[in-house]
């Protein structure tokens, strides 16, 4: 196809074009070429469209290709790994237009099949380049006789010279780029809407509609052009010479801007009819993909195809002359193997950090060859081997069972180590080492267990000569660590008995500290536990000082000054016990001041001589209750002291 000519995109017309609603991205430059088109033997183009004028396409036609001429090419030159996705841009070509036009029902789609065994997806945006050669009669037809008849008033010897020349001659070629025009086209179809289908016979095909795109350039394009020509069409002025009312006003108002508007906003049928009737030249897709094959085959073929979608199926594919071979290293079978014994390598090296796993990890899944493989699983070895050196060097140096002279000599022993287990008996040895300042690390350790005040002497007898048994700093350090556990657990088992005989509390109060042990971490906070509960007031201590209070009341003896002093007392008592011991003491007090009253009585009688008195005094001593003495004074038959 030849292009004769380009119409220019002003940047109003841009922005007009940013803000229609797209559902494909224009990447490229969409530009009108004018002139006669003739496209090889196939078709020729006037203003009412295309006409087939030969059928030397019977092959495609019948293969339900658009296209007489279709080839795929592939950019990779080396043999893709096997069991890995590999980048591929895959350009599918076609030109020469077939007899297609009996089956117009789907959309035009560029299509890639890979055989069964392959994978293959879109990745990035699909480029496409069209050359429409024609069609679109049928809607500029209209346009076309309109701007005709505006020509034929304003275009005379009269007139042309008012209306300026340079005005109608832009008017005149556009008049001829609208009667013999072929437009073409580039824009990119994101990766989301290419589809990806099994076919029967176990292959697959990656679709991708071009036609979406299609209309969206056409639309601008053609919005363009037409605007150029609505804002000449304006600018013209014959001051009253000629009224171009009757041609202008029907281009103007009722050809132009409607068509212009259903361009720009994309609405309308307008679009759609611009992808019907549009009929494709030369068409080029770049469509980027990711292909995997399995490896079981060393060579495969994929195959390209553009034609309607209903037609796309495993005979069209078979018939395709648009083939490409890709060549596969059946050896990445073996090196998926080889990364995944690497992977499980670098996984069980304990001195790694998790951030260098990970950084050897990817670079084994990023290796292309076993010896690069090999070479990363080596530099991780001596990674591990390195991390692994300076964390003996460490654990060494906190030994307490060596001086430091004991430390160095296995500190000089690291840097000869060849592997991680060599690493690792230098510092068991070193553990096991007896220095100069064990002796002192039992004395600490003995003491320290004979300050464990809820072991039984028994235990604190065993964990000493466990002490005192012991070769290195790690068992003696082993051997507090035990007793600790263990005068821990005595202290819990002394704390639940203790808080269970509380009286100050009810069961519910109780279980409420009793469930706080477990989770004490040293014997003071099992100590404090107990405290708190000691000092806790239970739900029940209301009724006992209520009950308390009665009774103190009820003390006939008691002067109101006494009673009002054993009350308050109940009244700031905090525990059951408190409150108890406050009543004992009020019910001594009641008895000694019954007993001062009834020496006083008994002297007073006048019934007794002071030497019956006597043995009655002598007597109500003895009972510990006030009513013995009434019985006594009965037996007596004397007068009851009334209490």
């Amino acid at each position: 196809m030849k292009k004769v000519g380009k119409t220019l995109v002003s940047s109003v017309q841009r922005k007009r074009m940013y803000k229609a609603k797209k559902m494909w991205v224009i990447a490229g430059v969409v530009g009108l070429a004018f002139g006669g088109v003739t496209l090889s033997d196939f078709v020729s183009v006037d203003q009412n469209g295309v006409h087939i004028t030969q059928r030397t396409a019977e092959a495609a036609a019948v293969d339900s290709q658009i296209f007489s001429d279709v080839d795929t090419t592939a950019d990779v030159t080396e043999p893709l790994p096997a069991n890995q996705a590999t980048n591929v841009n895959f350009t599918v070509t076609g030109s020469g237009v077939a007899d297609v036009s009996a089956v117009n029902t789907g959309s035009r789609e560029v299509a890639l099949q890979v055989p069964a065994g392959t994978d293959i997806t879109a990745n990035r945006p699909i480029s496409v380049d069209v050359a429409v050669t024609g069609g679109l009669g049928t809607i500029l037809d209209p346009i076309v006789n309109g701007l005709q008849g505006v020509l034929n008033l304003i275009d005379t010897p009269l007139t042309k010279p008012i209306v300026g020349a340079s005005t109608v001659d832009k008017l005149n070629a556009t008049l001829d780029n609208l009667k013999n025009g072929a437009i073409t086209a580039q824009y990119t179809i994101d990766p989301s809407e290419a589809t990806v289908t099994t076919l029967p016979d176990g292959s697959q095909y990656l679709a991708v509609n071009i036609d979406g795109g299609l209309g969206t350039a056409l639309r601008q394009t053609l919005s363009g052009t037409l605007s150029d020509l609505l804002d000449t069409l304006s600018s013209i002025n014959l001051l009253g010479i000629v009224n171009l009312d009757p041609v202008l006003s029907p281009l103007v108002d009722n050809l132009l801007t409607p068509l212009i508007s259903e361009l720009t906003t994309g609405t309308g049928d307008t679009v759609n009819q611009l992808v019907d009737l549009s009929v494709l030249g030369s068409t080029s897709v770049t469509i980027p993909t990711q292909v995997t094959p399995d490896g079981t085959q060393d060579s495969v073929s994929v195959k390209g195809a553009i034609a309607r979608s209903e037609l796309i199926n495993v005979d069209l594919f078979a018939n395709s002359a648009g083939t490409t071979p890709l060549q596969v290293d059946t050896t990445g079978t073996d090196l998926a193997t080889a990364k995944a014994d690497a992977t499980a390598t670098i996984d069980a090296m304990k001195y790694l950090t998790d951030e260098e796993k990970a950084d050897y990890k990817q670079q084994v899944a990023d290796a292309t060859t076993a010896d690069a493989i090999d070479a990363v699983v080596t530099d991780a070895t001596a990674q591990n081997l390195a991390n692994a050196k300076d964390w003996a060097t460490t654990e060494i140096g906190g030994l307490t069972n060596l001086d430091d002279a004991g430390k160095q000599t296995y500190l000089d022993q690291l840097p000869g180590a060849t592997t991680v287990e060599a690493v690792e008996q230098i510092v068991e040895d070193a553990r096991n080492a007896t220095g100069t300042d064990l002796t002192a690390e039992k004395a600490d350790a003995t003491a320290e267990i004979d300050a464990m005040k809820y072991l039984t002497d028994e235990e604190k007898a065993d964990y000493k000569q466990q002490v005192a048994d012991a070769t290195t700093a790690d068992a003696i350090n082993a051997i507090v660590t035990d007793a600790t556990a263990k005068n821990l657990a005595n202290a819990k088992d002394w704390a639940t008995t203790e808080i269970g005989g509380l009286i100050n509390l009810d069961d519910a109060g109780k279980q409420t500290y009793l469930d706080q042990l477990p989770d004490a971490a040293t014997v003071e906070e099992v100590e404090q536990i107990v405290e708190d509960a000691r000092n806790a007031t239970s739900t029940d201590l209301t009724a006992a000082k209520a009950d308390a209070t009665a009774t103190i009341d009820a003390m006939k003896y008691l002067t109101d000054e006494e009673k009002a002093d054993y009350k308050q007392q109940v009244a700031d008592a905090t525990t059951a016990d408190a409150i108890d011991a406050i009543v004992t003491d009020a019910t001594a007090k009641n008895l000694a001041n019954a007993k001062d009253w009834a020496t006083t009585e008994i002297n007073g009688l006048t019934n007794l001589d002071d030497a019956d008195k006597k043995p009655i005094q002598i007597n109500y001593q003895m009972p510990p209750r006030l009513k013995q003495l009434n019985k006594l004074l009965k037996m007596r038959e004397m007068p009851q002291v009334l209490i």
